[in-house]
């Protein structure tokens, strides 16, 4: 085989490498959804007192009032959270987090902040963790 040859096996490999990775990198089709927002509420079950919010206390608040705020849907995950108090007291807790996809409407954002707020209040909480980032694509 003359050098032209001996190379060709390995350009048509090289080449269907460089294909496939476009195909797995190239531009994304166009969104055939809308645009939002995700907000992730981060809720800790632990009482300053050194107890723990009860599991049925906590499915109540869930059902009459987040699912009541957000009668469309949610998500709750369950998690164990890393907290350092205003304080300086560091501790390990049971945490949920509260996932909201919506549309960004002033609406939203005060009812997800009016949440925040009720539980503080409801079971002595020092602070709810609050993320809120663009989604890129929505479709159901």
């Amino acid at each position: 085989m003359t050098g032209w040859h001996r190379l060709r096996p390995a350009l048509v490999l090289t080449a269907a490498i460089v294909l496939a990775g476009c195909a797995v990198t190239g531009p994304q089709r166009a969104c055939d959804g809308k645009t939002g927002v995700t907000t992730m509420l981060y809720f800790g079950l632990s009482r300053k007192d050194g107890g723990r919010i009860p599991e049925r206390a906590w499915e109540r608040f869930v059902r009459h009032e987040v699912a009541g705020a957000f009668p469309s849907g949610f998500t709750v995950l369950s998690g164990r959270g890393y907290w350092r108090s205003g304080k300086g007291k560091a501790l390990w807790e049971p945490s949920r987090v509260i996932l909201r996809v919506h549309d960004g409407a002033a609406e939203d954002r005060r009812k997800i902040a009016a949440l925040a707020a009720l539980y503080k209040r409801r079971f002595g909480q020092e602070a709810v963790l609050r993320v809120d980032h663009s989604t890129g694509c929505i479709t159901f």
